[in-house]
């Protein structure tokens, strides 16, 4: 079977609401996220399907940039508190963020 008619499938059956174009747009905003974590009133990873209140857990750990060029942190990406992978939507790019959103995405991705 071919990814694109899986991943058709997929979108189907998890999140009808969700074309491979809007799929691809999400998987895109889990980079450089740093400014909507902060204020997002959700966050998700669609790796290890975690849902969280940022405002309550403080983030550690990021990538993609220079951690003593100040312009450059703003512009990091997030790395989950949860398994340390760079999968994270906030409710800013993404909402809702539901378990239905999360599997399709981590079907379509990995």
């Amino acid at each position: 079977m071919s990814k694109d008619k899986r991943a058709d499938e997929l979108y189907t059956a998890c999140d009808s609401r969700h074309t491979e174009a809007e799929m691809e747009r999400l998987c895109s905003v889990a980079t450089r996220n740093r400014f909507s974590y902060s204020g997002s009133a959700r966050a998700g990873c669609y790796y290890c399907m975690e849902i969280w209140e940022p405002s309550g857990m403080k983030v550690a750990n990021f990538t993609d940039c220079d951690e003593e060029a100040s312009d450059e942190i703003g512009n990091a990406t997030i790395l989950c508190p949860f398994c340390g992978i760079d999968s994270v939507l906030t409710s800013i790019d993404a909402d809702p963020i539901t378990e239905e959103l999360l599997t399709a995405l981590n079907d379509y991705w990995f």
